[in-house]
């Protein structure tokens, strides 16, 4: 849904010499998982 699309990240993206100063980040909407194994779903 569009009302829970946010973008998150750092201001800076921590490479380069010199330090390059760039927003990045990732959009996206909120999620809900059910029922879903991860590594096997044992741990």
């Amino acid at each position: 849904s569009a009302v829970t699309f946010q973008v998150l990240g750092t201001p800076n993206c921590g490479k380069g010499e010199p330090n390059q100063v760039i927003r990045v980040g990732h959009a996206s909407p909120a999620c809900v998982f059910a029922n879903v194994d991860v590594f096997g779903g044992d741990a």
